[in-house]
């Protein structure tokens, strides 16, 4: 019998094909951006042959991980050391206002480089000029969700009018690998008549809507003094959550506003390491988890993180909970994989498409070295503790090799579709630049 072609195999790996499954030796066969197989690897062997085949001896072979908020920044390591409200006014809004295109195409191939090398294959950003982070993702090759971060006018940043022009002219772009949709800051840097704008042209777009949401105690104060509700409260009775709303960090949160969320089918991000280092506060998130609330885990930003790798930022988010929770089981090594993976993908309204590794599923696939010895020892049968010692020990040096949509875009550590050096030149570059014109006031 002739064995059928396809373009990519992956031979002899330790398979992971989702959250909840158990390890096993196995291959995985990929034809255009799809997985069209996958099983052990001698079955695989006699029933196709492969235009590349890679040898994952001695690697786990997973699903890619799905950031579910972030923003691609470029002033990393500046002004550290103040709470989020401080941190805004003295660093992010001067420097967002002082953005140059130039500045945000050199961020985003700083940041998609980082992402590539740490095994993060989907993201979702809100931010500037997002049309240039869209050109650098068709030369990645990564997936992404793209929002522009709106706030009133008087902040001079982006507007609703860029944010349409980035939807009619990127949603579905590379491939289907770019989609767009709507994003407001937050309730307290948009008024009314924004937000409710914001949701009428998601609506009209049949687009998600990006946004922060009770991130602060300041800014939980803020709105109840303004409008004498919660941040959630708020949102819901201009009815702003009707639409497909994603929300980040959630960290300030009545039984009332989980109720809310619940009833209008809002996700979230969790994102531990940023509301830790900002003193924002611990999210709660088995509260949420209880009332059914999906929920998905990002980095934010590297300027209050201050990486992108999402294996740490799983060891840290079970971490901090169990702290929280003063429980030792707390968000468990399986559920933090789920929500770096299914979770994520599910909050983007993509765990269809990946967040798991299935045939007829995109190629979003991740081969982990496991040979360094904090990855040590190893047990793959009776009790297996490859998913503890990738979420507990595991770091974005590990990550070997990155696909996404059947294309391989790092592999031995050698990134393939950017070029690494020049990408680390432009983004000093554009640093010295962004930062001299923020101190100057733009």
């Amino acid at each position: 019998m002739e064995k059928e072609k396809v373009d990519l195999m992956i031979c002899d790996g330790i398979l992971l094909t989702k959250y909840d499954s158990e390890p096993f030796e196995g291959s995985v066969c990929i034809k255009g951006n799809k997985i069209v197989a996958i099983g052990r690897p001698s079955r695989i062997s006699r029933t196709f042959k492969a235009e590349k085949y890679l040898n994952a001896k001695g690697k786990a072979v997973l699903p890619g991980l799905v950031n579910a908020h972030m923003h691609e920044c470029l002033l990393r390591g500046l002004c550290e050391d103040l709470p989020l409200m401080s941190w805004l006014s003295k660093i992010c809004l001067p420097a967002e206002r002082a953005l140059r295109r130039e500045h945000m195409r050199a961020a985003a191939l700083l940041n998609q480089l980082e992402m590539i090398k740490s095994g993060t294959t989907t993201f979702i950003d809100i931010f500037r000029f997002q049309e240039e982070v869209a050109k650098v993702v068709k030369i990645s090759g990564l997936r992404a969700v793209l929002s522009c971060q709106i706030m009133d006018e008087s902040y001079r940043t982006e507007t609703i009018v860029t944010n349409e022009r980035l939807v009619k002219e990127w949603n579905g772009k590379a491939n289907g690998r770019i989609i767009t949709w709507f994003g407001a800051h937050s309730p307290y840097t948009c008024s009314e008549e924004t937000l409710l704008r914001v949701k009428e042209m998601a609506e009209r777009y049949r687009v998600g809507i990006h946004i922060h949401i009770a991130e602060t105690r300041d800014e939980v104060k803020r709105i109840k003094k303004e409008h004498g509700v919660t941040p959630v409260e708020y949102l819901d009775k201009i009815d702003f959550l009707k639409s497909r709303v994603h929300a980040a960090h959630c960290v300030h949160l009545t039984a009332k506003d989980i109720a809310i969320l619940k009833k209008r089918r809002v996700t979230v991000a969790y994102n531990p390491t940023s509301n830790m280092k900002l003193a924002s506060g611990v999210a709660p998130i088995l509260k949420m988890q209880a009332n059914g609330i999906i929920i998905g885990l990002g980095t934010d930003s590297f300027l209050s993180n201050n990486n992108l790798d999402m294996f740490e930022e799983m060891r840290i988010g079970s971490y901090l909970q169990k702290l929280y929770q003063t429980s030792a089981s707390a968000l468990p090594c399986r559920e933090m994989l789920k929500m770096a993976t299914l979770g994520s993908a599910a909050c983007l309204d993509m765990d269809k498409e990946i967040g798991s590794l299935e045939v007829g599923k995109k190629a979003d696939i991740i081969l982990v070295n496991l040979s360094s010895p904090h990855l040590y020892p190893l047990f793959l049968r009776g009790p297996t503790n490859l998913v503890e010692n990738l979420v507990y020990s595991a770091n974005a040096g590990d990550v070997d090799t990155t696909i996404v949509d059947g294309r391989i875009l790092m592999e031995d550590r050698k990134v393939k579709s950017l070029r690494e050096e020049e990408v680390l030149r432009k983004a000093e570059k554009a640093a010295q630049d962004l930062y001299e014109r923020a101190k100057s006031g733009g």
